[in-house]
């Protein structure tokens, strides 16, 4: 308990300290928590158990598919979305060739296919927040919402899909003698919607608006573990809830909405350090000679991207976008949760992709820089 707790403090007190940095220096923060976070994770005594690790991961995961997922908006039709929506898809057809280019060799199983599938989405990802309201910047917010429920939901479907067909489906699976990957989607979404209803119907009839953050989580949480019991997937169960409440009537929702700004807040500095200590990065030459290859096959797929999608932009404005790529609490909560969950074999590949992330945050610090100096 002594060392959990040490453990504990000093990756707070970093990451907070690093935060307060990042924020000074106009830097994203994610770039410096991951780098301490990496740091730390070299360091013998600083650490937490396998259970502790478990426990975070599914709680992490849990929260942040559901705030990634509720935010999204299908039926509004606006402009933005409607390029964002249209670039997501060139992103994510760019990188998926180039990666299939380069990493085909390597392909000689369906588990490894499906890694390469998994990094694909890790480093397209993009973060939630939005450096403006208008124009490219409204543009970037949609498309960091779109990237960023994708980087949560495809990797871990993936991967169920992948331990799903090497051992035997869970306990409907004596009822539902289907293909394993129909069974983890039939029994995931089915989850969320009976749980999304009961919670929602409970909520809005008897719970107090000052109660409704306690009761919405809990539903969450029991969501992800009822429907892993089950042999669904977690993540569909919690992405359909999240459906649910963001586009139907829950009692409170002002007050729930500003209580998940706040707490996402407070946990986001602690979920990125802790995703780049989990990881283990070993900093060898054959690790950043591998990071700083795919790297650069990312910024050619993101150029060709911007240059297929027509988007109705400036040039400079599609210069921004062509270098911008910016990751933060999304990204963290994928790594983590896959590290944690997933298989040792998809270590390097999270590896690979944690540096891929890093020097993607670099090579946008020219636009962090002519933010905070208000140039754009």
């Amino acid at each position: 308990m002594l060392s959990f707790l040490f453990s504990l403090s000093v990756v707070l007190f970093l990451g907070l300290l690093g935060s307060r940095l990042a924020k000074y220096w106009g830097w994203p923060s994610a770039l410096v928590l991951w780098v301490i976070g990496a740091l730390l994770g070299r360091v013998s005594g600083v650490g937490f158990s396998a259970q502790i690790w478990f426990v975070v991961a599914i709680g992490v995961l849990s929260l942040a598919v559901f705030d990634s997922v509720s935010r999204l908006h299908i039926s509004k039709g606006v402009e933005e979305r409607k390029m964002a929506l249209h670039f997501v898809g060139y992103s994510v057809l760019m990188v998926g060739f180039l990666a299939w280019g380069l990493l085909a060799h390597f392909a000689h199983s369906l588990s490894v296919l499906g890694f390469v599938l998994i990094f694909v989405f890790l480093v397209i990802g993009s973060d939630r927040a939005a450096l403006g309201v208008n124009g490219v910047w409204s543009f970037l917010s949609e498309e960091g919402m779109w990237l960023g429920s994708l980087t949560l939901l495809i990797p871990f479907i993936v991967l169920g899909f992948l331990e799903r067909t090497l051992v035997p489906v869970g306990v409907l699976g004596v009822i539902l003698p289907l293909h394993p990957f129909v069974h983890d989607a039939i029994v995931g979404i089915g989850t969320g919607l009976l749980l999304g209803v009961i919670f929602f119907k409970w909520i809005h009839a008897w719970v107090s608006s000052y109660f409704t953050p306690v009761w919405l989580w809990t539903g969450v949480l029991g969501g992800f573990i009822l429907s892993e019991v089950l042999g669904g997937s977690g993540v569909l169960a919690v992405g359909t809830m999240a459906l649910l409440f963001g586009h139907g009537f829950v009692n409170g929702k002002k007050e729930l909405q500003e209580f998940t700004h706040s707490f996402s807040e407070a946990v986001e500095v602690a979920v990125i350090l802790l995703s780049g200590m989990v990881l283990k990065i070993s900093f060898s030459g054959v690790l950043l000679g591998e990071g700083l290859f795919l790297f650069a096959a990312l910024v050619l797929a993101r150029f060709l991207a911007v240059r297929s999608a027509r988007l109705r932009f400036s040039a400079l404005e599609k210069g921004w976008l062509s270098v911008f790529m910016p990751k933060g609490f999304y990204s963290a909560a994928a790594l983590l949760g896959l590290a944690v969950l997933g298989p040792s074999s998809l270590l390097p590949w999270l590896q690979a992709a944690w540096l891929v992330m890093v020097l993607c945050l670099v090579l946008s610090l020219g636009v962090y820089q002519d933010k905070k100096l208000g140039r754009i």
